[in-house]
């Protein structure tokens, strides 16, 4: 049987009985490693630009009307790793965070709503396990 977490399922089983429970000890930890859940990719929209703070310190910025291109690019090796990244280009550079970053809903949104917006790649990228990069939409 394919079991695609850290624990066994018997670990598994304990921890959820011990979370009914509410065992203190139990509920500690997984306070804990909530708050480093919290240590992923940050996106904040301003509506003129876009602040991107990672996990590793760095904060990029970009704005609206500087964006050039956006593209999903894909990886074969999910679901252990980030395996979906959105990559926003500029004439200055690149910026990227894996899906899922904290704040990424409205700018995805307001991504999606630019004119010529190509929805089917984007939906393709979605699906997809390959190595592969999906230009969703190139200013024109």
């Amino acid at each position: 049987m394919f079991w695609p977490f850290r624990k066994s399922a018997r670990q598994f089983s304990k921890e959820l009985r011990a979370i009914v429970r509410g065992d203190p000890e139990v509920m500690a930890r997984l306070r804990a490693e909530s708050w480093q859940d919290e240590q992923k990719d940050r996106l904040v929209d301003d509506g003129v630009c876009v602040t991107l703070s990672t996990k590793k310190g760095e904060v990029l910025t970009f704005c609206w009307d500087a964006i050039q291109e956006f593209a999903i690019i894909t990886n074969s090796l999910g679901p252990f790793v980030d395996d979906v990244w959105n990559v926003v280009r500029t004439a200055d550079g690149e910026a990227s965070w894996p899906s899922g970053a904290a704040g990424e809903e409205p700018v995805l949104e307001r991504m999606c709503g630019l004119p010529g917006f190509d929805t089917q790649k984007y939906i393709a990228a979605m699906g997809s396990t390959d190595d592969a990069e999906f230009v969703c939409w190139r200013r024109s």
